[in-house]
């Protein structure tokens, strides 16, 4: 689940796959569990990704401001 952007070797693909990735998975689950839209896991996912959050505030968003768009978007039906 790890979309860092930059060249990364196959020893910090493997570390990632088994704990930073993990932890996300079980994260969003947790966080979607309850909600009865199908997409709830993927736009929670899309909510706690860094990428987001880097183009979030290259849009001007502060961290308060990026937390309620991605809320309101998860929330939304």
């Amino acid at each position: 689940m790890c979309t860092a952007s930059a060249p990364r070797s196959r020893e910090l693909d493997a570390w990632l796959a088994g704990s930073y990735d993990v932890m996300i998975a079980e994260l969003v689950a947790a966080l979607s569990d309850g909600f009865e839209r199908p997409q709830a896991q993927a736009l929670v996912a899309l909510a706690l990704d860094f990428g987001t959050w880097q183009r979030l505030d290259r849009q001007g968003l502060d961290d308060a401001a990026a937390a309620e768009l991605m809320t309101g978007i998860v929330q939304s039906r």
